[in-house]
């Protein structure tokens, strides 16, 4: 009987220690900290909501801040500061703890007020988290005992917008102990973007000298004759590899929008240095750039370089398809001039050529066919004289 006297008292013992450790437990259980030491901010979370995030000072190198999950363990209005080896200092103006204290259960650390107001968004504490004194006052009086606090070391974070691009914003590693390759290899894997980051137009992002927050460069499917091509969408540009349109990297300095990307041209640049002679399509849904080049055929075999499209109609080299249909001696590349015989033709400058418009090409004995969605050009000389 006696045993089952001591079991029964032991069980409610249990359920009331259970029970008591529960009611302290959901005192702090619908809030949640988050500290980011690099980033010098503290976040306030309420039902897994963000609710507010306000700037703190963090531990100084020699006496940095701790990192791992804590939680509220007390709350004192008016704290005495006990520096090790001094008297205490009692609250005032000379406290550097303020008028309010949210201690951590890590003995000597908390987050509370300051005497100091520029230090906040410095790393100068012996290990604790300032906050301005408007900021811990709000916050003392939301935040329970028992809340949660996870503190972090993260130079790297990250997120997709609402129109699915993917962003990275980075912070000073204060403490010297972290690897940014690595640390955005792992933001980029957590964030489950749908799209493939192109690493190398990043990699150049990341060096470049007053980034803080940069857009993730996305990689591009480029279909078409140049298949050697690879290319990136970046601040709402496509820039494609100078390999496949046989450009010196000289050419297209300063023509770029920076940052540069060492080794591609954007389609801005594209155009300027090689404008009417390529086109693209791009279809963000399947993330894919058509890439097409003009091709002109001549009675069925292709002239290089012969044409040019400009505000959806092609032209022709003027002095060019004058050799090919030889009739030198009738012809003139002066655009003042550009005639055969009695036929004069639309004719414009440019790249220091003259070109002649294809509706005009009846004049000098051709037909010709537009093919404008794979920009195909065909032309069809009445005497074969193109050989």
């Amino acid at each position: 009987m006696k045993k089952h006297q001591v079991l029964f008292f032991l069980l409610i013992v249990m359920v009331i220690g259970v029970s008591q450790s529960c009611t302290w437990a959901s005192d702090g259980m619908d809030w949640q900290i988050m500290i980011n030491i690099p980033e010098y901010k503290l976040y306030v979370y309420h039902g897994g909501n963000l609710l507010e995030k306000y700037p703190v000072a963090v531990g100084k190198p020699s006496e940095p801040s701790p990192v791992g999950d804590f939680y509220i363990v007390n709350k004192v209005v008016n704290p005495v500061w006990y520096p090790q080896g001094r008297k205490p200092v009692p609250p005032g103006p000379a406290n550097p703890l303020g008028k309010y204290w949210l201690g951590l259960n890590i003995k000597g650390y908390g987050i509370h007020g300051n005497n100091s107001p520029n230090s906040i968004g410095n790393p100068v504490s012996k290990g604790c988290f300032r906050m301005r004194n408007d900021d811990i006052e709000k916050l003392f009086q939301l935040i329970p005992k028992g809340t949660p606090v996870k503190v972090k070391y993260a130079i790297v974070q990250g997120w997709v917008d609402a129109e699915e691009r993917a962003w990275l914003e980075f912070f000073p590693d204060i403490y010297k102990r972290a690897n940014l390759e690595q640390a955005v290899t792992e933001v980029l894997m957590n964030l489950q973007w749908k799209y493939q980051p192109h690493l190398q137009a990043l990699g150049e992002l990341m060096t470049q000298s007053g980034f803080s927050v940069v857009e993730v460069p996305r990689t591009l499917d480029v279909i078409g004759e140049l298949t050697s091509t690879d290319g990136f969408l970046w601040d709402n540009e496509i820039y494609f590899s100078v390999k496949s349109f046989n450009l010196q990297e000289d050419l297209i300095l300063g023509l770029n929008d920076q940052p540069y990307f060492k080794g591609y041209i954007s389609g801005n640049a594209l155009n300027v240095l090689l404008n009417g002679k390529y086109k693209w399509d791009f279809n963000g849904e399947e993330n894919r750039v058509n890439l097409y080049r003009l091709k002109v055929l001549v009675n069925g075999r292709e002239i290089e370089d012969l044409g040019r499209v400009f505000q959806n109609v092609p032209w022709i080299d003027a002095e060019k398809i004058g050799k090919v249909i030889r009739k030198n001696s009738h012809w003139n590349v002066d655009c003042t001039q550009v005639a055969i015989g009695d036929q004069r033709l639309t004719c414009i400058d440019m790249e220091g050529r003259s070109w002649i418009s294809v509706k005009d090409i009846h004049k000098i004995g051709s037909t010709f066919e537009w093919d404008e969605k794979n920009w195909l050009l065909k032309l069809f000389f009445w005497e074969d004289s193109s050989g």
